[in-house]
């Protein structure tokens, strides 16, 4: 029977479809990840593709840049409109703090830092009206986001947790609100009951989380937008690993609180797929 360490296997390395984990990318595997995700607010059907590349330089970091495309309809105000296009892209930087590895078992501290670079559009307008900076592909702003990640690992179950700031930088007398998001997850795997090499069986797992976002306020000309509150979404999901190589995640978002009121409306559901291939 081969002995497997918690961090020798991607799976174990990449468990939750949601919240971001402590787990570093490993320099001999590079990950490349097509994620597609779907909105249905009040106001707002989104239906976005997220190309993302991961790599490590070394056992401790990692970096991870991700580019948006999306289909957006749109439906505010009287305004009716499709836009389509790249949206706003982000590079971020994840660093282990500390990390102790046992058999199947795992516990991990990680740092994470990132950028959100305005490359979505953002002035699109429809017969001279101009679509709310909320339903634009992009922001049209900077952001600078990070905070602290925590996963712990223990044969067939894992938890985590992530507390991530979020400050946008104002552009055009515009400032996008802050946010602070904490997020909740724990897996169980399925099958195979037992793992002895990595890759040899096809994993299956159940993974439920809860994320909770905090929102300040919006500002126009340093005026409060009044779109300041909190939405938490619960996220049944399931992920499939058949192979070392190819990792499958499905996940359905709900929202369960919502005291924000904002250009996107009413949060009805969302839902997201992601393929994940190791080379």
């Amino acid at each position: 029977m081969a002995l497997l360490l918690a961090g020798g296997a991607p799976g174990l390395a990449w468990a939750q479809v949601v919240t971001e984990n402590a787990g570093t990318v490993s320099p001999e595997t590079p990950l490349w990840q097509n994620r597609f995700e779907y909105l249905k607010t009040e106001h707002l059907t989104d239906l976005r593709v997220v190309e993302s590349f991961f790599w490590a330089p070394n056992e401790v970091m990692d970096f991870g840049l991700a580019v948006p495309v999306h289909h957006r309809d749109v439906e505010f105000a009287g305004l009716e409109d499709t836009l389509e296009g790249v949206g706003d892209a982000s590079l971020r930087w994840k660093y282990s703090v500390w990390k102790e590895d046992d058999i199947m078992a795992s516990t991990r501290f990680s740092a994470l830092a990132g950028v959100k670079f305005p490359t979505g559009r953002w002035h699109e307008d429809d017969s001279g009206v101009e679509t709310p900076r909320k339903l634009q592909l992009g922001t049209g702003g900077w952001d600078v986001y990070g905070g602290p990640l925590f996963t712990y690992i223990q044969d067939h179950h894992r938890f985590a947790a992530e507390l991530i700031g979020r400050y946008a930088f104002e552009r055009d007398d515009f400032r996008l609100q802050p946010s602070l998001q904490v997020g909740l997850a724990y897996w169980y795997r399925i099958t195979p009951a037992r793992i002895e090499t990595a890759g040899e069986d096809t994993e299956v797992r159940g993974v439920i989380e809860l994320t909770s976002v905090f929102y300040g306020e919006s500002e126009v000309n340093g005026r409060g937008f009044g779109d300041d509150g909190n939405i938490t979404w619960l996220s049944p999901g399931v992920q499939v690993y058949p192979s070392f190589w190819v990792l499958f995640e499905a996940s359905v978002q709900i929202p369960v609180i919502e005291s924000i009121e904002d250009a996107r409306g009413d949060r009805k559901f969302g839902a997201l797929l992601s393929i994940k291939f190791l080379f």
